[in-house]
């Protein structure tokens, strides 16, 4: 629900406004990771725009602290309220009108690459590597530039997509 919050731009304001009463209502009575998740998304929305950060910061105050058990490790539980703060000061410095509106201004082309090294290391493993991918092999270092920008090379030969 996070990525939706951020990159949903036609979703309208009434469609998290919703969830938001759905999270304020169920939060305490959830289990120990749904609260987690919970606590992620009223954060989330709280990005979205100002109406939203609003009604996100008046849902955090309502529901208070999230008591979440992370089990024998050092991992805390964000506080809402803190979080949507912060993460507001950034954005407005830089004139985004929301922390939501600059992360949909980014350039998401890597993440294509890195599916690609993933399905590429996927057929490797699987011994279609060598084979299948030769002839879309880069000479040189082991750096494919065809995208714009180097990716790693696999610990085993130069294969690439």
């Amino acid at each position: 629900m996070g990525q939706l919050a951020a990159r949903a731009a036609s979703l309208p304001d009434a469609f998290f406004l919703e969830l938001l009463a759905v999270i304020e209502r169920s939060i305490h009575g959830a289990e120990n990771a749904v609260r987690y998740g919970m606590n992620g998304t009223l954060i989330a929305v709280g990005l979205r725009n100002p109406v939203l950060r609003d009604a996100a910061l008046a849902a955090a105050a309502r529901i208070g602290h999230v008591d979440v058990d992370h089990g024998d490790t050092s991992c805390e539980t964000p506080d809402a309220r803190a979080s949507i703060i912060k993460a507001w000061a950034y954005p407005e410095s830089k004139g985004f009108a929301s922390p939501a509106a600059q992360e949909r201004k980014r350039d998401l082309s890597r993440r294509g690459c890195l599916v690609d090294e993933w399905a590429m290391r996927r057929d490797h493993s699987a011994g279609f590597g060598g084979r299948r991918r030769a002839s879309r092999r880069v000479a040189g270092r082991g750096r494919a530039v065809e995208h714009g920008h180097p990716r790693p090379t696999p610990r085993r030969g130069v294969l690439r997509l």
